[in-house]
């Protein structure tokens, strides 16, 4: 089993605090996705050690809307919602 962790990056300058927390998945075998509005070099370098996929979207219904766009990118490519 593998496992996905999702987060959304709306403010960037707390980008250090999530990296941190995910420190101590390092040794487990986990599929990173980033969303964000705002794509940056030290996003990516941040982050780099999980070897994320990141995705450039808007801020608009993120609190659900990251979940569904999460289950048709990765889930069911075919799928419409």
């Amino acid at each position: 089993m593998k496992i996905l962790v999702a987060l959304h990056i709306f403010y960037q300058d707390q980008a250090d605090y999530f990296a941190s927390q995910f420190d101590n998945l390092k040794d487990i075998d986990c599929d990173f996705v980033i969303t964000t509005s705002d794509d940056t070099p030290e996003l990516r370098e941040k982050f780099a050690r999980f070897n994320p996929r990141i995705l450039k979207v808007k801020n608009h219904g993120l609190d659900v809307g990251l979940f569904s766009m999460l289950w048709k990118i990765l889930i069911f490519p075919n799928m419409i919602l």
